[in-house]
């Protein structure tokens, strides 16, 4: 599958050194993957998806596709690329699949399902998304609004959920798990050293698990 792009310089285009827009067909998954650089994510309602990054002049953002997927990857002339921000803008239905090292992440409006994973930064999640699986080792994880199950992990930051529809799953090391207008039959919900708020309705035959090793517990609210 080709795309029929278009890259304009940075000095027409307000600092973005590649900004790219091309067709994607409905179904279509956006994977992209980058060493260290912010990823940001905006949902619009057309099916194409628009690539814009600010990066060194010596570094290629490179749009690849196998089979319904599309891959966006960054290599420089020499070795691979070691900075770039990425600024997306994405039909709503469509599932991510967002992976950086060093990475401050923020998606919002998605539909569709929606991985995240960086080793060190903050990963945002807001919008209808019908999945979450989210996961930091140094970040805060922060989920709004999601309709389907999340898997939320971090290991020395905190945890906030608000306005979740569907199963969920929170666990840190070292922090907070903060969970406001939960609507979920089953809840899990672990920190070794920090505090649990559950407040959520309480399902008949639903399933709530909420342990801390050194903090405290403040039990579900009946809505």
């Amino acid at each position: 599958m080709l795309f029929s792009m278009m890259a304009l310089l940075a000095a027409t285009q307000g600092g973005f050194q590649t900004d790219t827009t091309f067709t994607v067909a409905q179904g279509t998954r956006l994977q992209v993957e980058t060493q260290g650089g912010d990823i940001t994510v905006r949902a619009w309602d057309r099916n194409q998806v628009r690539v814009q990054a600010s990066h060194s002049r010596r570094t290629h953002v490179n749009v690849q596709s196998s089979g319904a997927v599309v891959i966006l990857e960054a290599e420089a002339e020499r070795g691979p690329a070691n900075m770039v921000d990425y600024t997306l803008t994405v039909p709503a239905w469509m599932a991510l699949n967002l992976e950086g090292m060093y990475s401050t992440i923020d998606v919002t409006g998605v539909r569709g399902a929606v991985t995240a994973e960086t080793l060190e930064g903050d990963i945002t999640v807001k919008g209808p998304a019908e999945s979450l699986r989210l996961e930091s080792v140094q970040g805060r994880i922060i989920a709004e609004g999601a309709r389907g199950a999340a898997t939320l992990t971090t290991v020395s930051e905190g945890i906030e959920a608000s306005d979740m529809h569907g199963d969920l799953i929170a666990e840190t090391v070292s922090g907070n798990i903060v969970l406001r207008q939960i609507n979920a039959k089953i809840v899990e919900a672990e920190t070794v050293s920090g505090t649990i708020i559950l407040d959520g309705r309480i399902l008949d035959g639903g399933s709530y698990t909420l342990l801390t090793h050194s903090g405290g517990v403040m039990e579900p609210v009946m809505m």
